[in-house]
């Protein structure tokens, strides 16, 4: 809560002026990355599908500097062990999970053609959360220096071979 409070430039207690608990607070905050996940999924959605590969590939940038920020590493690792002691947190980040999921199996499996796209998305989701594992492990990580490997990387995921 302290860090939440540093980051919005408020007390605590304010804070706690606008939200009954910790647990609203969590749900907010979810909600807000359902807002981004849609406007997401929007856009990916309005591209041909020829487009769609090379979008995704240069989307990798945007991702990369947002998962790079450590308060946003710091709050979405909070937030899942929050929801591993809390089941309405749990169900609340499930829903968002399967909503992102689905979006993007449907994205590569239907629009793409890709086979095996639930395995494709599992993976893709798995290597770009893990680079907020990878920021607050090793502070010195160079999200530029990685960039163009994770792009490869994606590229893999997304090739029909």
């Amino acid at each position: 809560m302290s860090r939440i409070a540093k980051s919005a430039k408020m007390s605590v207690g304010h804070i706690y002026h606008y939200f009954a608990s910790k647990d609203e607070i969590i749900a907010a905050i979810v909600r807000e990355e359902e807002i981004k996940a849609n406007e997401k999924l929007a856009y990916f959605r309005s591209l041909t599908a020829d487009e769609l590969h090379s979008a995704l590939i240069s989307k990798i940038d945007e991702a990369a500097c947002h998962l790079a920020d450590t308060f946003h590493s710091v709050l979405m690792l909070e937030i899942l062990a929050e929801a591993a002691r809390n089941p309405e947190i749990a169900r609340i980040v499930h829903e968002l999970d399967a909503y992102m999921r689905n979006g993007f199996v449907e994205l590569i499996g239907e629009r793409m053609g890709l086979d095996n796209a639930e395995a494709r998305v599992e993976v893709l989701f798995s290597v770009l959360n893990g680079l907020a594992i990878r920021i607050l492990r090793n502070p010195g990580f160079d999200h530029k220096a990685v960039l163009p490997v994770l792009e490869s990387v994606i590229g893999q995921i997304l090739s029909d071979k």
